[in-house]
This record gives C-alpha cells, structure tokens and sequence, in this order.
C-alpha cells in the first residue's frame, strides 16, 4: 500500500486550471497523472491510484509538480575559506528554495597526511544539522603518495566522485592573487565568481584573499529565478531567453544529480527514484500557448479572456532563511516560489506556516 499520493487536479472548464502536471526530464505528464510513494520512493505514476487507511493525500491544487533541486557547487561552513551558512541555516535555506540535495566543499588541511579525518570531520558537522541530502567535493591541499596511490580511489567507496586540487595558494596572499589562483581555465563553471571579483581585486586596503567569502548566495533564489523563465510552449517576445519546463528539470535537478553520481536515484521524478518533490503554487494559464501545454490541447479554454502569469514573489532578503545579511536578487520578481517540499516522501519545508 502506498504511503502517500500527490494528485494534481484534472482539467476542469469551468475553473480553467489547465498549469496541473508533473514534469520530469523529458516531459510534462498528462493532467490528473498522480505520484505514489511507498518507503521514501516514488512507487508509481498514474491515475486512480488505490487508497489504503494509511495513505496521505496531497492536493497540489493545480500546480506544477518538480523533482528536488540538486545544487551541485555550495560552500557551507568551510574550514579553508569564510562562508556565510552553517550546516544547519545553508541546508535550511536550500530546502526553503526546493532544494533537496547540495553538494558542499570538504577540505583537507595542509598539515593533514591524509583525507579520511577531513571526511570524518565534516560529517560531524553536517549530521543532525543538514534539513537536505548532502554530498561533498573534497579539496585535496597536500596531494601525497599514500593519498594518491591508495586513499584517493576510496573516495568513490564514500560516495565522493569529484575532487579539486589547490596548489596554487602559496606565499601570495594579495587580494590580486585571488583572481591568479583562479584561473578561467579550472574555474570556467562558476564565471559568476568574476562579477563578485571584480569588487575586491583592485580596492584598498589590500586583505589577504584567503578571507574572501568565494560566490554569493543564491541556493534558495535559484530555483525561483530560472522557474521564472520557463515556459510552457510557445514562443515570447519579451526579450529574454526562455526554456521548456523539461529543460529546467534537467538543468536544476537531472544534469547534477548524473554529474555527481547520483543519478539512479536523485533528479527525476520516476519510480525507482528518491521520492523528493517539489510542488510549486498554482499559476495562470499563459495566453502565448496556443496549443495548451506540451503540445496538449486546452478544450473549453477562452484564450482571449487568459490573463498572463503574473509575478506575485518579490525576492527579499528578509523572506530568505540563510545566515548572509543581503542577497544579489532583492527586489526582483518572480512568478512562483516552491509551495511544499518533500524529502524522500516526507514533508520537509512548507511555506505557508
């Protein structure tokens, strides 16, 4: 018997709620498609599912239904660099976004023979403070045979399938170096790091660039921002890019979960798959969709009488829930915001109380 089951109302004429479907990596499902979780897993997807006494019902009242973020590229509580968050304030905001699985740096200290007390080290901090799923990166500082030889194939044992190598920050300490030690060729994945740069690089006084926060915080406005570009077919005149609903599954959940070796559970909603789920708020029906949604037709709606989707978010840092005293975002709106948020099938982050 199932242990919960997220339905999505069915196509109704009279209250025009035709933004009703679950989205995976390759499309949106048909409406009134239903999600079956069973032990943390989704168990099946379809319509009528059978209902035992024990069986949660949740209405996603029309809206679209995602899987978890993946944030793959967080810092959060560092020992080699400041950050902003703790375990428990970084997880927190990015359960709050729909985020439900990052994956943080962990680093070895120079002085340290080997990787596994850094390992040891940074699970402590992250057991019974994480709101999420975690994995690491691990920064290795003090690449030696015994690590290189022997320990370095353990990682993939421990569920770590990337590393990053810091050989670079030695003697200089100038802010200037900051940007050497950095090269476009090691780092070209996170080129929003060169605006952040740009800031300190040529400013007095000079500070050691160890003691610069690395990135700025957006675990929790990423979703929201990219789901703000989304659309559902069509094309739009407005000026800026825009992709499919698909698109932004792969983009913000699939793509990183298969990079980090966790796709054959994270990043999709299908059975088999980490019952970790997304429900965003119900939405208008955006009249630059002539033919209804992924190519499904719309019966019984009047196009001409659809209004656009509106922009009802504001992105506040007061509204944020991490440890950083402003966000890049603020002011800016965005159409919708993750409503409910499950992990593994249990309700993890609820908005609205």
């Amino acid at each position: 018997m199932l242990d919960l089951i997220i339905k999505k109302r069915p196509y109704c004429e009279l209250c025009c709620l035709t933004c009703a479907s679950a989205v995976t990596a390759a499309e949106v499902l048909p409406f009134g498609t239903e999600i079956g979780v069973r032990d943390g897993k989704i168990a099946i997807l379809g319509c009528g599912l059978e209902v035992g006494d024990a069986t949660q019902i949740i209405d996603a009242d029309g809206a679209f239904v995602t899987p978890g973020g993946a944030d793959s590229h967080v810092h959060i509580e560092q020992d080699n660099a400041p950050t902003g968050d703790t375990w428990e304030t970084g997880t927190r905001s990015s359960i709050a976004g729909g985020n439900t699985t990052v994956i943080a740096f962990a680093t070895q200290k120079r002085e340290e023979e080997s990787l596994w007390p850094a390992l040891e080290a940074y699970h402590k901090k992250a057991a019974g403070n994480a709101y999420c799923d975690y994995g690491f990166h691990f920064i290795i500082t003090n690449p030696n045979e015994l690590i290189l030889n022997h320990e370095l194939p353990g990682l993939v044992d421990q569920g770590i399938t990337s590393i990053k190598l810091r050989l670079a920050e030695q003697g200089n300490t100038d802010s200037y170096f900051h940007s050497v030690a950095r090269p476009q060729i090691a780092e070209s994945e996170a080129t929003y790091r060169a605006i952040s740069l740009a800031e300190i690089t040529d400013r007095k006084p000079r500070r050691d660039f160890r003691n610069v926060p690395n990135g700025v915080p957006g675990v929790e406005t990423r979703l929201p921002l990219l789901f703000d570009r989304t659309v559902d077919q069509g094309n739009h005149e407005d000026g800026y890019i825009h992709i499919s609903l698909p698109r932004f599954v792969q983009l913000t959940s699939t793509n990183p979960a298969k990079l980090y070796g966790l796709g054959d559970r994270k990043g999709n909603l299908l059975p088999g798959y980490d019952a970790d789920i997304v429900i965003w708020y119900p939405e208008d029906v955006n009249e630059s969709t002539p033919n209804g949604i992924n190519g499904q037709a719309t019966k019984g709606v009047n196009r001409s009488s659809v209004k656009p989707k509106t922009k009802r978010f504001t992105i506040t840092n007061q509204n944020l829930h991490h440890r950083i005293d402003f966000t890049p975002f603020e002011g800016i709106k965005v159409r919708n915001w993750p409503r409910w948020v499950f992990l593994r099938g249990k309700l993890a982050w609820k908005r609205d109380g």
